[in-house]
């Protein structure tokens, strides 16, 4: 009777120290995040653009998002990864272009997350950057 208490205390700890070990192993930025955007245009061609992204972020660092471009009517999806360094890589896909995303991305005190990122026209020209400061998301009451 003794080892079976003793294993069942055994297994418990265990159970514990794994869900510890699995909430150390999460990302920093795992979460859902809701705000607003700028872009800035380095390229004539787009001009300096607005609007509102819902992120989600997940324990593994993957990353997925649902843009609208308010400037120009234009909603997007976002796929991709950020690091727990937060190197953010992403692909943003719009009904008429692919665009890639990439940067650094940091959580501040109050939860918001903070990214200034390169905005490539495909995977390699540059043409402005996009900023961001938004907040955990919260349900309206």
């Amino acid at each position: 009777m003794a080892s079976v208490r003793m294993a069942i205390a055994i297994a418990g700890v265990s159970l514990l120290l794994g869900r510890d070990a699995a909430a150390q192993g999460a990302s920093p930025f795992v979460g859902q995040f809701s705000g607003t955007y700028t872009f800035s245009s380095t390229d004539p061609r787009f001009g300096n653009q607005a609007g509102y992204i819902a992120m989600t972020i997940t324990a593994e660092g993957r990353v997925s998002a649902n843009v609208q471009n308010t400037t120009i009517n234009l909603p997007s999806t976002v796929r991709g990864t950020v690091s727990d360094d937060g190197d953010f890589d992403c692909v943003a896909e719009a009904s008429n272009q692919v665009y890639t995303l990439k940067g650094t991305m940091v959580k501040s005190k109050a939860g918001n997350l903070k990214a200034t990122l390169t905005q490539y026209f495909g995977a390699n020209q540059a043409i402005g950057s996009v900023q961001f400061d938004i907040p955990p998301y919260r349900e309206k009451q």
